[in-house]
């Protein structure tokens, strides 16, 4: 899973962009309409969130991420609200290919975010050779559930 692109690992972002790169590894494949993301952080602007998927592999279009932005109950020091990620319309089945989803969220507002209060924000995560990307080191600050 990948949190903000090169340029550094930004404290505060009007536009933070979570990548994730997803493997199954359960030994069959599963369709990618049964899987949910979560990324979990600390709302601070106000306003409507509103997110956006530029890449997608394995599925037909961008068009086939959902995005949901729910509170997070009970809030913690590190999240009051999650983005949640589904592909209701895929048709893609995960198989041992990686299912890579690169998304972006902000407000109308254009407020900023802090992300140094976010749960599922790593910033002594380390670029990936040659992608300029950084990954997150603990998989487990992201949920991944199949419906």
């Amino acid at each position: 899973m990948y949190p903000e692109p090169p340029s550094g690992q930004l404290a505060s972002t009007t536009d933070p962009h979570p990548f994730f790169e997803i493997l199954n590894q359960t030994g069959h494949a599963v369709a990618a309409k049964r899987l949910k993301v979560r990324y979990y952080y600390t709302k601070e602007p106000e306003g409507l969130e509103l997110g956006t998927c530029f890449w997608l592999t394995g599925a037909e279009s961008v068009d086939d991420v959902k995005f949901d932005f729910e509170d997070l109950s009970p809030v913690t020091e590190t999240a009051n609200r999650y983005m949640e990620l589904s592909f209701p319309q895929s048709t893609a089945q995960l198989d041992r290919a990686p299912f890579e989803v690169r998304t972006g969220f902000h407000t109308a507002t254009s407020g900023a975010y802090i992300q140094t209060n976010d749960y599922s924000y790593d910033s002594e995560a380390a670029p990936l050779p040659a992608s300029g990307v950084f990954p997150y080191r603990a998989s487990s600050k992201v949920t991944f559930v199949l419906g």
